[in-house]
């Protein structure tokens, strides 16, 4: 035992010291017990390295275990099996072991290396929040995470994602990301492989994002796509470009609300029914219809009203349906017209009535705005209340 002991280089087999060690190259080939610090300015390499207090040297191996009651400072630490300090861990190159405890932090200025032959882990034992980042202290740092070997750009992996969204205690697969990029391939593919991808609402699936996806290239789908608003600015000059373009069918479940044109160059089939509220174009032929209610017996009271300038409409076809509720009269009828775009000359036929005559109907032009306009007029027979339909084409 030794009160002030000064030792330059020392070769042991057992070490216990019960206050400070401090030497430049400590070698022990079995254990090294110190009480308090052991401060080494060389090399240390023991069995078991162990300090109640500080534990500092150049490089410290170790062929089991390093541990210290309060830091591990050192350039380069190796162990075998566990590091364990119950402060910090310095380390100015690399650090080197199966495990790796301490109770405050790590700094480490090079590598890390876990070679335990099982699952290495990175644990927070206590309920705090675990963050891996590439910044520190106002600084910008890029954070690679990388199933395989990164440097070299070989032997790649998956990296598998496990917790769950809500925060509870039930363990789940929240994604499985196969690959996130191709290696040697420019482009970048993410694989999202969930144990139940099925959608019931815009809530669940593999997929949910409470903001936008911004997609700048192309969407395939191999399945459904179900959207609540579909928004579409890039106009289509044929059918091959455009905001949305479908090679194969579209099967609609609901309903088709267009406020807009539908352009095909082939056909559309409906098994079922096509409803349009205002007009249907063939060629340049158009079926329409407007609608009025009188409430008067005044003659002619406008029923639809057609622009013929800066049109080629010169023939109409009017089909009209009058329903007199109050007197239970009916009646359809269809006139026929044809313009030269300023005189019209038109007939009625096939006048049908049921409980009496519900009115007349008659046609001419008008000239609004410098714009002549060609008008069905409807002149009723009582002054009750008559509702007036009519469905017309125009070519």
């Amino acid at each position: 035992e030794f009160t002030t002991p000064n030792i330059g280089a020392a070769t042991g087999t057992s070490l216990i010291v019960t206050g400070n060690l401090s030497g430049n190259n400590l070698s022990i080939s079995n254990i090294a017990n110190i009480g308090s610090d052991l401060n080494v300015f060389g090399n240390i390499q023991g069995n078991n390295i162990s300090s109640n207090g500080n534990l500092s040297g150049n490089n410290l191996s170790a062929t089991n275990n390093v541990s210290a009651g309060a830091n591990i400072i050192g350039s380069n630490i190796t162990s075998n099996n566990s590091i364990i300090a119950n402060a910090n861990i310095t380390a100015n190159a690399g650090l080197y072991g199966n495990t790796l405890d301490l109770t405050s932090s790590a700094n480490i200025l090079g590598n890390i290396y876990l070679g335990a032959n099982k699952i290495n882990e990175i644990v927070s034992s206590a309920a705090t929040t675990l963050e891996i980042r590439g910044g520190w202290n106002n600084t910008a740092g890029i954070l690679n995470l990388a199933a395989g070997d990164y440097g070299n750009n070989v032997n790649w992996a998956k990296i598998g994602i496990v917790g769950n969204s809500s925060g509870n205690a039930i363990i789940n697969n929240e994604a499985n990301l196969s690959y996130w990029k191709q290696p040697g391939n420019a482009n970048s593919i993410v694989t999202i492989n969930t144990l139940s991808p099925s959608s019931a609402g815009f809530s669940t699936g593999a997929l949910v994002v409470s903001g936008g996806v911004g997609i700048s290239g192309a969407l395939n789908a191999n399945g459904n796509v179900i959207l609540g608003n579909l928004v579409a600015n890039v106009p289509s000059i044929d059918s091959g470009s455009g905001a949305l373009v479908v090679y194969g069918g579209v099967g609609i479940g609901g309903n088709l609300n267009i406020l807009g044109n539908i352009s095909t160059s082939g056909n559309i089939v409906a098994q079922g029914n096509a409803t349009v509220s205002t007009t249907v174009t063939l060629g340049n032929t158009e079926l329409t219809w407007a609608n009025v209610t009188t409430t008067s017996a005044a003659a002619n009271q406008t029923l639809a009203n057609i622009q013929i300038t800066g049109s080629t409409v010169t023939g109409i076809e009017f089909l009209v349906k009058g329903v007199e509720s109050a007197g239970a009269k009916y009646s359809v009828a269809t006139l026929l017209l044809v313009t030269d775009g300023s005189n019209v000359n038109w007939t009625t036929y096939g006048t049908v009535r049921l409980g009496g005559s519900t009115g007349y109907l008659a046609a001419g032009t008008i000239i609004d705005g410098g714009n002549n306009f060609v008008q069905l007029w409807v002149s009723p027979s009582s002054a009750n209340s008559t509702q007036w339909v009519t469905q017309y084409r125009t070519i």
